[in-house]
């Protein structure tokens, strides 16, 4: 079959918003007949076992055999347990469930009979959303990772609580970049003996302005880590109009989160039409590292500027409505039935997701060498990573491993964008390559002597397996592609 064209059908197989379905169906079919493709649409209800055989019929018809189905019908109903009826349950899986049952029944019969036919089968939408795959990943791998050393050691689940058994599971879990959150255990992954020292260590001082504003249609805020006195924050806003401005520093209930539902400070300004140099000072101290958030609550007559300025462990977020991910700006459950109302403070996709250009009174000083002790691999609670200073033309850090070791391997753990909004896997994506990510970069010992190098790295972890053996009291690390404006960083070491 090799060179000629394939005949295609394209249906719709839900009957909501069928004007707009049947349009864009339309429209595929038609850019495919240009490239000399035959082309047809359909419409099915793939939960009508009838409606499901007549499709199949028709293609059939249209085309004389069937050679290829993909069940790729789905619809979500995302809803609080309380809130969802028997109606939407029964619907979602009618849909997803038994119309891949349906067509697949339906399409079986002519393909026995051709003797040839593929059936592919595509999971729901809602699977490819990276909050549902990262939040089943991670409760997966931990699982996974306590029975395996329940089995290896003969324990029972329960024996596993103890603090020692905990700190077996989080070290067998940070050998893979994952870790429990809240569960604290040392200095990492590298000896206690070892020391780390850096060429140069990153110090925020502002977020330059590129020349674009936000409206404030809906809330902004830039998140931004503390441990002390808040930074006073400056910036110059435009407005339409003469108009009030409200910005609140905000911070989460649990330190570790990520959600702002604590005011902690609320200040009002007075716009004039035109340009209005503004210094957000909130006065405000935190005993404990966290994140907060610096808000610029709505006001469709204000625009912010904002910075293309990338910075590993610093995001914007929005609180804004993206019903593709189930955000409607804000979860209102039930009274009375435990479950907290809050708001969605989300980052926006590249090249809109942007970090509100700020000029700090005090230089943000949080990307020290000694994050890579603390055994977090990601932002949390701080932003954990070296980032060397932008100056720094030969930036490397070095590890003292305070006494001779064989080292067999090393892993190195990076920022490949930890922080941007990847909602779902197949919507496409402004980057190619993740900007945050150290692509190229060498290791040595602490002679200088070439251990290993690379180019055109794109992962989070990167386990490197040496040739042979080495005996060393030291190693360094040297990122090589630095560029203006991208900050990245080093998240994480472990030799072993």
């Amino acid at each position: 079959m090799s060179g000629t064209p394939l005949p295609y059908v394209f249906f719709k197989a839900r009957t909501e918003r069928d004007a707009g379905s049947a349009a864009a169906a339309e429209e595929t079919a038609a850019a495919c007949r240009v490239l000399g493709v035959q082309a047809v649409t359909l419409q099915a209800d793939v939960r009508s076992p009838e409606a499901c055989q007549k499709l199949v019929e028709d293609t059939v018809a249209a085309f004389g055999r069937i050679d290829v189905l993909v069940n790729n019908a789905g619809i979500t109903a995302d809803k609080l347990l309380l809130r969802m009826t028997e109606a939407d349950f029964d619907n979602v899986l009618a849909t997803n469930l038994k119309g891949a049952f349906f067509c697949t029944k339906a399409a079986c019969r002519f393909m026995m009979h051709q003797r040839y036919g593929r059936i592919i089968s595509v999971s729901h939408v809602a699977n490819g959303s990276t909050r549902v795959m990262c939040t089943a990943a991670h409760g997966g791998q931990a699982i996974g990772m306590a029975a395996a050393i329940a089995l290896r050691d003969h324990l029972k689940p329960a024996d596993l609580i103890g603090r020692e058994r905990m700190g077996q599971l989080q070290s067998a879990l940070l050998r893979t970049g994952h870790f429990l959150p809240g569960e604290r255990f040392g200095r990492g992954m590298l000896p206690p003996k070892a020391r780390i020292s850096a060429s140069s260590e990153f110090a925020l001082e502002r977020l330059r302005p590129d020349g674009t504003r936000f409206r404030l249609d809906c809330s902004a805020a830039e998140l931004i880590p503390v441990g002390g006195p808040v930074p006073a924050g400056g910036l110059t806003v435009q407005a339409d109009k003469a108009t009030r401005l409200t910005v609140e520093l905000r911070s989460s209930s649990r330190r570790g989160n990520y959600t702002p539902d604590t005011t902690d400070k609320r200040l009002v300004f007075d716009l004039r039409e035109g340009e209005n140099r503004l210094t957000v000072d909130f006065g405000m101290c935190y005993e404990a590292p966290q994140y907060v958030f610096i808000c610029f609550m709505a006001n469709p007559d204000v625009s912010i500027p904002m910075s293309s300025e990338i910075v590993s462990g610093l995001t914007s977020v929005f609180n804004t409505v993206n019903p593709a991910v189930s955000n409607f700006g804000r979860q209102t459950p039930p009274e009375d039935i435990g479950v907290d109302a809050f708001e969605f403070w989300c980052p926006k996709r590249r090249p809109e997701g942007k970090n509100i250009a700020l000029e700090f009174s005090a230089p943000l000083t949080c990307f020290g060498a000694e994050n890579l002790l603390n055994g977090y691999f990601r932002p949390y609670i701080q932003p954990n990573g070296w980032i060397p200073a932008p100056d720094d033309r030969t930036p490397s850090v070095r590890i003292d491993l305070g006494e001779e070791r064989t080292v067999r391997q090393i892993r190195l753990f990076f920022d490949t964008d930890f922080d941007h909004a990847l909602e779902n896997v197949q919507m496409e994506h402004f980057d190619s390559v993740m900007p945050q990510c150290i692509r190229n970069y060498r290791i040595t010992d602490g002679d200088g002597n070439l251990l290993f190098r690379t180019e055109g790295n794109h992962q989070s972890c990167s386990t490197i397996a040496l040739d042979v053996p080495h005996t060393l009291r030291s190693i360094r690390f040297w990122p090589e592609d630095s560029a203006p404006g991208r900050h990245k960083a080093l998240m994480g070491i472990i030799v072993e």
